[in-house]
């Protein structure tokens, strides 16, 4: 069978606001139901309160950049950041969207109601090794040393790899370049400072997680706490 048809969605209130509508594409089955009001509402609303967008703006959901376009039924557009890709731009958002709603849930998983979403143009401290490590990996968030940090620091759990030697560290990775490596940690970035995860590679991705140095599990029935059990 062929892949899916795209389905697209449009504002439908917009235009009261003498505002072009706009409409969002999934280049995929839609998993979670309604998840484009995620977009569709936060248009809608800032339009109504007098926000005015623009081709080529870039504008923020959760982690998530979109680069608004024009399309040519004359609503504006939407491209996401490649999955595939660290420098290309495709019209669509759901592989953007799905990661939002997926941070949201760890977080949720672990009581909190609030995501610290970075960005995904900042940068994390990666571990030499890491992309050759066969996993678990360590991830850590520490206070930000800039606007350009994300906090995150990620590495082996090799015994024989000092993350205290500087030679044993690189700092020039953005986010989403990471993610498009290792898509699977992209879920646990939203997580706030203090914590500190033990997770293991695909296919069974798992997490064990500590806030401030203690361990914390994840409430019964949530996603994590989901995730983990299908590891086990």
């Amino acid at each position: 069978m062929g892949a899916s048809a795209p389905l697209s969605f449009r504002t439908s209130r917009c235009a009261a606001h003498r505002h072009p509508e706009f409409t969002i594409v999934f280049r995929r089955p839609m998993p979670i139901p309604s998840l484009e009001r995620m977009l569709l509402d936060h248009f809608e609303e800032a339009v109504a309160a007098g926000t005015r967008f623009l081709p080529g703006q870039i504008v923020r959901a959760g982690w998530a950049d979109f680069r608004l376009i024009e399309r040519s039924d004359a609503t504006l557009g939407l491209e996401e950041r490649d999955a595939h890709a660290t420098s290309e731009w495709t019209e669509s958002v759901d592989h953007s969207l799905m990661q939002v709603w997926v941070q949201q849930e760890v977080c949720r998983s672990l009581g909190f109601e609030d995501s610290s979403f970075p960005q995904q143009t900042q940068s994390a401290l990666v571990c030499s090794e890491l992309f050759d490590a066969p996993g678990p990996y360590w991830l850590d968030r520490l206070k930000p040393m800039s606007d350009l940090d994300s906090g995150w620091f990620i590495g082996c759990l090799g015994a024989e790899h000092d993350h205290n030697q500087e030679e044993n560290l690189t700092k020039v990775w953005p986010l989403w370049h990471l993610v498009v490596r290792m898509p699977f940690l992209g879920q646990f970035l939203a997580l706030p400072t203090g914590t500190q995860l033990e997770v293991e590679p695909p296919p069974h991705v798992a997490a064990k997680v500590l806030i401030d140095g203690v361990e914390r599990l994840p409430r019964a029935g949530s996603y994590l706490e989901a995730l983990n059990r299908h590891r086990d």
